[in-house]
């Protein structure tokens, strides 16, 4: 079968990220490109030889012989974009947070089920080699029932938000909890199955104002964030996420979560298991092997599982309907955080 042809709507840091692994991929073959800004339709032309570059993303979707389409814009036009793609008949990816708010995901969701089109989302670390054996060991029962995950996803300084100022805007769908928090929260979250979530306790932290001018201080989202999340079932999740973490946390992009069972707990990335009774003597401590991934990185096997799903060789792992309730939660975190106390969800 030929290569599926995807373009890219944004092409701007992961604009580019995907277009690296698409143009890679045996898979996919990478054949349009838009973007505001000539010098980055430029860079398209000159880097991977593309024909069909466009400044207005509508162009693409309209005249690209494109069957699918990376939107990887800013927040506020993720909803518009995403649904002009399904309307013209093309598969859709989009990256995270899925939208501006749970009611245009819902939008996007609703219009993807009426087309039968894929639509996806871009939380390609639900594809790290330890999430594989994460999920394996849940299903196995040999952590027994989970009954709270903690995630850590910080970072000492993030540079590329001095690069990219609107992740600090609240308007533009910015703040560290929408950025990195996301996917920490989806990661936790898919591991316990997406329960439905009910309730939602946040703390956010502006420590940096320099992110952005001046001018811009009035919408100026936080850099660190902490929630904890409660769910159907009585499990909980707790989120911890920072831009400029003051300790010695590692300097990569990497989120870090305890999973804990009553039969036993797993550590991510180092895979440490620890199972037992309540006798001390009763504990083991082992280390788990990872799952082979034929050395593909987390965004190239997110690729592939959108191809097979847009073939109709699998399921998504990451499904449309996933990115309503993850706004939910996101809508619930900013609330908690604004108000100062719990959140629920309806």
């Amino acid at each position: 079968m030929n290569p599926l042809k995807i373009g890219v709507i944004g092409f701007r840091n992961i604009g580019q990220v995907h277009a690296k692994e698409i143009a890679a991929n045996p898979e996919t073959q990478l054949v349009a490109a838009a973007d505001l800004r000539e010098e980055l339709r430029q860079e398209a032309r000159e880097r991977f030889g593309l024909t069909q570059v466009y400044g207005n993303y509508m162009d693409l979707i309209r005249k690209s012989d494109a069957e699918a389409v990376v939107v990887a814009l800013p927040v506020p036009l993720h909803c518009k974009a995403t649904m002009a793609a399904l309307r013209a008949g093309k598969h859709v990816m989009c990256e995270k947070p899925p939208a501006a708010s749970a009611a245009e995901a819902r939008r996007m969701i609703d219009l993807s089920a009426q087309t039968g089109l894929v639509l996806t989302w871009g939380l390609q670390r639900r594809f790290y080699p330890e999430m594989f054996v994460a999920r394996r060991e849940i299903q196995a029962g040999r952590l027994g029932a989970i009954y709270r995950i903690n995630v850590e996803y910080t970072v000492q300084r993030a540079t590329l938000v001095a690069s990219d100022p609107f992740r600090m805007r609240k308007s533009t769908g910015g703040g560290v909890f929408y950025d990195l928090g996301v996917h920490a929260l989806d990661l936790a979250w898919s591991l316990l199955g997406c329960p439905k979530p009910l309730r939602v306790v946040t703390a956010n932290h502006t420590v940096f104002p320099d992110w952005v001018n001046e001018a811009a201080r009035g919408d100026m989202a936080e850099d660190n964030s902490m929630a904890l999340v409660f769910f159907d079932g009585g499990a909980a999740v707790s989120v911890e996420t920072s831009y400029c973490a003051n300790h010695a946390a590692p300097t990569h992009h990497h989120p870090r979560l305890q999973i804990l069972g009553d039969k036993g707990g797993l550590q991510t990335p180092s895979l440490a298991f620890v199972s037992g009774g309540l006798e001390p003597k009763s504990v083991e401590k082992r280390t788990l092997a990872a799952e082979p991934t034929d050395g593909k990185s987390e965004r190239r096997l997110m690729h592939d599982n959108f191809v097979d799903a847009v073939r109709g060789r699998g399921p998504l792992l990451i499904l449309a309907e996933h990115g309503y309730d993850l706004m939910r939660m996101l809508e619930a975190v900013a609330k908690s955080a604004e108000k100062g106390k719990e959140a629920r969800l309806k």
